[in-house]
């Protein structure tokens, strides 16, 4: 049988800073970054599913995220770091045993 949890108050200072259309807001900018991350890795994966990438995708992945660094990134609504992390992944997606 399970035990009752006590469920202690919300402090006032606390929920005077807290508003659900603050939430709602922080809720639908999230899931905007969530759409442009995956529209952003899903052209990476795409740019370069070509097996003319092969050797370079299976290498330490520096030296490809320098070059498209250079060339420019996928998504420029999104911050160079958050490009990269999703190159990265991209990345993790094409070396990933296929089967």
């Amino acid at each position: 049988m399970r035990e009752a949890i006590a469920v202690k108050p919300v402090p006032k200072v606390v929920r005077r800073y807290s508003s659900p259309m603050l939430t709602k807001r922080k809720r639908l900018e999230l899931l905007e970054l969530a759409r442009s991350t995956s529209r952003a890795r899903d052209v990476y994966v795409h740019d370069y599913w070509s097996p003319s990438y092969f050797a370079r995708v299976v290498a330490p992945p520096n030296v490809l995220v320098e070059e498209r660094r250079s060339r420019g990134w996928a998504a420029t609504n999104l911050s160079p770091h958050q490009n990269k992390v999703c190159m990265e992944s991209a990345l993790g997606i094409l070396r990933r045993p296929l089967g």
